[in-house]
């Protein structure tokens, strides 16, 4: 009469290979339920050499709490028996407690277990049984025996699948159909903190740590139900978030569905990539084209105008034109000067000196009512940098922090070297090393102050992208009540590679600065001399708007916010600049207002002069006192 062991071992065997077909993660411990659990077993593991011992590949228990070690020791007698090739079994009670003890089993439980071999032993299977009565068959054996060569050969396979996705640069993951983690490749365990082990199972909402689920992930969840519901794929799904250190992050993610054996979507997989350094480098280089279109385009205009104007200047009789012809050179030469000034010039230069030289710009970014403490000049600890650059990004993270401050709030900014080891590199994103680090640091700030909006994110952005391109990096930290015991403060911090060089000297008696943040309007009805003095203001950090006529200007004037601090109006207005000075001083009596001349001895400052020139004058006008 066969065992009735027997009749039961080949339909769990066929199970047990058929779960090994299926796709995802887990499938060693598919295999050891669906085999073990119809035929009444407690224990069941797939073990692999590790080290002096055995370690658990797969585990499967009937009862979920029952001890199990990280590394198992197997009787000698039962290695030499897998020496041979043989199967070894027993019944209760007939293997000892000091040979049960370091297989973290315990009582008296019936054993099996089944070698796998390939060039040596690559896997045992083992079962336990607790019960007096149990007793192996040989059918038990067999199957046993196919179902460890075949966990062997699938695990091998999987080895190598996940070898080749950990070698991605991607993060990629795969979920079930209740978005529950199945396993991951390296890359994405790592931004998750966790191994690919610890993932398993997990929602989206315990992955904490995770950069793509700052807002709660819930935007990532409602795209990968689309993709479960409509089963089509969503490819290169370009997604920006927050991350550590006050960055914004980019990534292109896709989600393809997972389809089961019935032929329905069974689950997703997410693959991400982090594209912010390719996207940066794009608007980078636009930039570096626009700037560049624009050089050569001012260069081609002063090599092609500049022969026919000295003609026109030498053969006119009329003084008119030939004041024209000169003030038209001068304009394009200007222009070509200024756009020159707008590529890259990466120099060794002092943080500390150039922010402390900055004080005046920096104050009236700031505006009445708030302190503002600077770095001492004399610090020299370099950094290769464009100064251009670094200013920018100075003036840019001021702006932003000034939108948080109360008045009477207090802004302070210090240089100092910085050595960044591993763990605090890891919070800036970049390599261990010697750094210069510069500070601001605002307190006290309104807890409930200024939303991040997109003129807030783009300064902010716009100083991590020029701190990013020095090699360097920008970490933001709010409420950092460490520093001010009781009060909230914000504190920025940018660290810029540092060189052991004599940074650039700086002229001890520099021009005036020239640059501001304040709104300008230039009415002008020459389309292209106000788009030349626009352009140029423009550079210089101001914000701009133009108009052609008089009705223009004063509707201009109405929806500007915050309110105009200065007019630019030209002498050739065919309502006369006085009249237009006057409306717009009706409406804005604060309002500033100087008069530009397109040629010398006109009335107001000549714009074809001198573009320095023309900076100086509406930096004085701003400086002085309005009426």
């Amino acid at each position: 009469m066969p065992d009735p062991g027997d009749e039961r071992c080949l339909p769990a065997l066929a199970a047990a290979l058929r779960s090994l077909l299926l796709p995802g993660a887990g499938a060693a411990e598919r295999a050891l339920a669906a085999f073990a659990e119809p035929q009444g077993f407690d224990f069941a593991a797939f073990l692999e050499p590790s080290g002096l011992g055995f370690a658990p590949r797969g585990v499967w228990m009937r009862e979920r709490g029952a001890p199990r070690g990280d590394e198992l020791r197997l009787p000698p007698r039962w290695l030499d028996a897998f020496a041979e090739g043989r199967v070894v079994s027993a019944p209760a009670g007939e293997v000892s407690p000091p040979e049960l003890k370091p297989l973290r089993l315990f009582g008296a439980p019936a054993l099996l277990a089944a070698p796998a071999r390939g060039d040596g032993l690559v896997g045992v299977l083992l079962f336990a049984a607790f019960g007096q009565r149990f007793t192996w068959s040989e059918g038990h054996a067999h199957a046993a025996s196919a179902l460890a060569a075949a966990l062997a050969a699938a695990l091998v396979r999987i080895d190598e699948t996940a070898a080749v996705l950990d070698h991605l640069p991607q993060r990629i993951a795969w979920k079930d159909s209740r978005l529950r983690y199945r396993g991951a490749n390296r890359a994405f365990a790592r931004a998750a903190g966790l191994t690919g082990a610890q993932l398993a199972g997990r929602s989206d909402r315990e992955l904490v740590l995770r950069p793509e689920l700052c807002d709660g992930g819930e935007v990532a969840r409602r795209h990968e139900r689309e993709v479960l519901q409509s089963g089509r794929p969503q490819l290169a799904r370009i997604e920006a978030t927050q991350v550590a250190a006050g960055r914004e992050q980019w990534l292109a993610v896709s989600r393809i569905p997972l389809t089961g054996s019935d032929g329905k979507p069974s689950g997703v997989i997410v693959v991400s990539e982090d594209i912010t350094d390719r996207l940066q480098a794009a608007a980078m280089l636009r930039h570096a084209e626009r700037t560049g279109a624009v050089a050569r385009l001012a260069a081609a205009m002063t090599a092609d105008l500049r022969t026919p104007l000295a003609e026109i200047e030498n053969l006119a009789d009329d003084e008119r034109v030939r004041s024209a012809a000169r003030n038209a050179g001068d304009l394009v030469r200007q222009l070509a000067a200024f756009a020159r000034r707008q590529l890259a010039d990466p120099v060794d230069v002092a943080p500390a000196s150039l922010i402390a030289r900055m004080g005046n710009l920096l104050g009236r970014v700031l505006g009445d009512g708030l302190a503002l403490e600077l770095p001492v000049e004399g610090l020299r600890i370099a950094v290769r940098v464009d100064p251009r650059q670094l200013e920018l990004m100075v003036v840019s993270v001021v702006r932003h922090v000034r939108s948080y401050m109360p008045q009477g709030a207090k802004l302070a900014l210090d240089v100092a070297p910085q050595t960044l080891g591993i763990e605090r590199s890891l919070a800036f994103g970049l390599p261990a090393g010697e750094y210069v680090r510069i500070r601001f640091l605002a307190y006290p700030i309104d807890p409930g102050g200024a939303d991040m909006s997109e003129t807030l994110r783009a300064r902010l952005v716009l100083a991590q992208t020029i701190a990013r391109h020095g090699g360097g990096a920008l970490r933001l930290n709010r409420d950092e009540s460490s520093y001010r015991a009781g009060s909230d403060s914000l504190a920025i911090e940018v660290v810029l590679p540092r060189v052991f060089s004599l940074p650039r000297a700086i002229d001890p008696t520099p021009a005036a600065d020239t640059r501001g943040v304040e709104s300008v309007l230039i009415l002008d009805d020459d389309l292209h001399l106000r788009g030349a003095v626009a352009a140029v203001l423009r550079q210089l950090g101001y914000t701009v708007h133009i108009a052609e006529h008089l009705d223009e200007a004063l509707a201009q004037q109405r929806q500007t916010r915050p309110p105009l601090a200065l007019a630019l109006v030209s002498s050739e207005l065919s309502a006369g600049p006085g009249e237009a000075s006057r409306a717009l001083q009706k409406a804005q009596p604060e309002l500033r207002v100087m008069v530009l001349s397109r040629q010398a001895g006109g009335e107001g400052v000549v714009v074809s002069a001198s573009f320095e020139a023309l900076a100086a004058r509406v930096r004085q006008a701003l400086d002085s006192r309005p009426g």
